[in-house]
């Protein structure tokens, strides 16, 4: 499944460069999906290029809301 959304994704013109910029902005930091999209809309990307994108990167392990949460409060718990 994940080859037919990579395949999909690459069919874009974009679509290398939709996936370089979100591993180059996750291997910074956790990202929640709503930070990513809102970034890569202000890219201009296509909608659907972002939504299949974000999908690919949560099926590879790459996003994950839940990660992104526990980090994002155990930082907060730290600043108290």
């Amino acid at each position: 499944m994940n080859v037919d959304i990579k395949q999909q994704i690459l069919a874009y013109e974009d679509g290398h460069f939709i996936l370089a910029t979100l591993l180059r902005v996750l291997a910074r930091r956790e990202h929640c999906r709503s930070e990513l999209f809102n970034k890569l809309t202000g890219r201009q990307y296509a909608e659907e290029l972002i939504r299949l994108a974000l999908r690919y990167c949560e099926q590879e392990g790459w996003l994950d809301e839940q990660r992104f949460a526990e980090i994002y409060a155990r930082k907060r718990v730290d600043l108290v």
